[in-house]
């Protein structure tokens, strides 16, 4: 079975949506080279962080770096390195949605 995932842009967000979860990271921040505000609507597992991590493309800051058991939401701020894109953010999570069974 073929992965569903659809990517949606808006003014502040672009959202990684699949019929299980979605991410969704602030591409304002993202744009001016800001560390990124992201959202996981999941549990993620150490190795999605380290998916995230070994990526290349931005690295975890530990100390903002939350989950709330009541919202099911994981909140992390992702801090953008060299060669950093929109595109290459929407490739990693939807490769890690697929690759997590997520999608």
């Amino acid at each position: 079975m073929e992965a569903q995932i659809r990517v949606v842009h808006n003014e502040a967000s672009i959202i990684i949506d699949s019929p299980q979860t979605f991410i969704s990271f602030d591409q304002r921040y993202a744009l001016k080279g800001y560390p990124i505000p992201c959202e996981l609507f999941f549990k993620p597992i150490p190795e999605v962080m380290m998916m995230i991590e070994s990526s290349g493309i931005v690295e975890i800051d530990p100390d903002f770096t939350r989950y709330s058991t009541e919202s099911g939401v994981c909140s992390i701020l992702l801090i953008p390195q060299t060669g950093y894109s929109n595109e290459k953010m929407i490739r990693l999570f939807s490769n890690l949605l697929v690759k997590f069974n997520l999608a």
